[in-house]
Formats: structure tokens, sequence, C-alpha cells
């Protein structure tokens, strides 16, 4: 597992904070992009990722452009050269009431994803995985 670069403002009382994701590489590589804004060095890693674990869900009715949503999230998925994406970090919180200032449900940035995706990349396959369901990888093809 290597600690990869990730582009997130820092919260002001720690501008030294460190983002970073992860690149779990064996039989497949895994990228796991942490909390990340989209940005053009993603690309380093291609070839060496299978599978990318994008955030696609910002959340609150200002959300800022630090954070991948369901667009950039797919750019990210195809610099990273990945055969599969599976969205994350959607879903994962609505504070009670906060219905009353942003009414639509936080499901929503999962299946813009995917359907982001299959616009502009066709050949990723996109898995949106509801809690407690699985998915299995394939192993990558060994090059001898």
């Amino acid at each position: 597992m290597t600690a990869v670069h990730a582009l997130h403002l820092r919260w002001p009382l720690r501008p030294q904070a460190l983002t970073v994701g992860f690149l779990i590489e064996g039989s497949s590589g895994i990228y796991f992009a942490g909390d990340t804004r989209f940005f053009s060095s993603m690309a380093d890693l291609a070839g060496r990722v299978d599978v990318a674990l994008l955030p696609v869900g910002r959340w609150g009715p200002h959300p800022g452009p630090d954070r991948l949503g369901p667009a950039s999230a797919a750019r990210a998925a195809i610099a990273v050269g990945a055969s599969v994406a599976i969205p994350i970090h959607w879903g994962t919180f609505y504070p009670a009431g906060f219905w009353r200032i942003w009414p639509r449900p936080l499901r929503e940035p999962a299946a813009r994803f995917a359907a982001e995706l299959a616009a502009t990349e066709p050949g990723i396959e996109v898995r949106v995985l509801e809690p407690g369901q699985e998915t299995e990888i394939a192993a990558r093809p060994r090059r001898d």
C-alpha cells in the first residue's frame, strides 16, 4: 500500500495537515482517492489502477470545489485508467432537518456518477454498492 497525493483544502487551524489517497497493489491495483478534488497528476497512476474508489457525494447547500462530485469523479476514473469504478462517500451524512435546506436525497450522486461515466467512457464498469453489498474484483492477468 502506498500513500498517494490528494488535493483538498486544509482546515485553517491545521494548514500543515496532509491529504492523501492510497494505492493498494497486489493481484489488482485499487485506488482509494481519499477526500480530494480532481487534479491532472492523477493520470500518473494510469497503468497501476484496476479499480478506483472515488468519492462522489459532496454535501451541503454550497459544496466547495475541493471535493470530487459525480462529474469530476468520472474524470478521475478516466484519468487513472480504471476498468472498474466504485462510487463512495454518498448517502452517508444527512443531518436531521437538513432536508429543509437541501431536499434532494444524498443517494443521487452515485446514479449521476454512473450516468456520467456511461456517457463519457462506457468502457469503464461502474459498480454502485448499497450498504452490505459486496463485489469481487478479478485478478489482473500475470505478465510473464
